[in-house]
């Protein structure tokens, strides 16, 4: 059990401006620090951290606490678990400390070539009215789709080498996907590629889960249809977007589908079929998982073909 001692010594020692800013944009305002709340969607910020008193607090939707219960809560911590984590930040030993050396890493393969990495995330815009107009034709969404993804951090552009992007992601930041405004390959065949470096197993919005329903898609394209189907089209779900058939859901991620009904948005593929077997089984004993067919390949590519309306629907069912 970790002392009282200790654990007054970890709220007194965490810097929370730096430990929150890790995850969230912060800027001064006062003797606070604001930015958007990774605890409800919101286009004007109302989530303050405060260095003296070491507290967070959202007066948007209520959320609030110290170092600890911001672990616990962000990334789905047990107190105890939060605890030693933060203690290992601080180099403080406690007794649930690992004391097992770390397994050391294993090189990464030499990446194939045409692969060209994109080194970080890279800074976002909300875009031209004409790529946004765009992108909305290209992909048979609705204006207000994009502007809603835009206006909750799920959606960027942004310009590399001359050429321009559109990048999905969430506010976490730790995963991304990019692809090119014009609708064209990357590079060779590459339609997509996840940023360099990042959680690739990491699905989009998980930790933004705020409904019992969560409507599951697979690839960029698909993560906005979902947003669309959920804001627009009023699927009562949780979009949350896997950036890969191949993916499992990262462990990290795992507790924030806790008791939820995931609705998979399912590819009429091999693959797509493989990918819901794979979530079924790691959210075994965690979620209920219902796989929804999407016949005419993709959600995105239902979408196309029979309209938000109806594709909405089925999630109804």
């Amino acid at each position: 059990m970790i002392s009282d001692t200790t654990i007054q010594e970890i709220r007194e020692s965490t810097d929370i401006v730096d430990l929150i800013g890790e995850h969230v944009e912060l800027r001064r305002s006062g003797a606070n620090h604001k930015g958007l709340c990774p605890f409800h969607n919101e286009k004007t910020p109302s989530f303050n951290v405060n260095s003296e008193l070491r507290i967070f607090r959202c007066f948007g939707c209520g959320e609030r606490g110290d170092v600890i219960e911001w672990e616990r809560k962000f990334h789905g911590l047990s107190f105890t678990d939060a605890c030693v984590r933060l203690a290992g930040r601080l180099g403080i030993i406690t007794p649930e400390t690992p004391t097992e050396a770390p397994r050391p890493r294993r090189k990464r393969r030499p990446r194939p070539v045409p692969f060209r990495p994109f080194p970080e995330l890279p800074a976002l815009d909300g875009g031209t009215e004409e790529e946004r107009e765009r992108l909305a034709n290209l992909r048979g969404l609705r204006p207000e789709t994009i502007a809603s993804a835009i206006g909750s951090g799920h959606l960027g552009f942004t310009e590399r080498d001359g050429e321009r992007f559109w990048v999905v992601t969430d506010r976490v930041r730790i995963n991304a996907q990019v692809r090119r405004c014009d609708g064209k390959p990357l590079w060779g065949k590459m339609k997509a590629q996840t940023i360099d470096d990042s959680w690739a197993a990491w699905p989009l919005a998980s930790s933004e889960i705020r409904t019992g329903h969560v409507l599951l898609a697979e690839g960029g394209p698909d993560f906005l249809s979902a947003i669309e189907l959920c804001r627009i089209y009023g699927v009562p779900a949780s979009p949350v977007g896997v950036l890969g058939a191949s993916m499992p859901i990262h462990s990290k991620a795992l507790p924030f589908f806790r008791d939820k009904i995931v609705l998979v948005a399912e590819h009429n593929d091999d693959a797509g079929r493989d990918a819901t077997e794979r979530w079924r089984q790691q959210l075994s004993g965690l979620a209920s998982v219902r796989a929804i067919p999407m016949l005419a390949g993709d959600l995105n590519d239902e979408i196309q073909a029979h309209g938000s309306g109806e594709v909405a629907d089925l999630f109804f069912a």
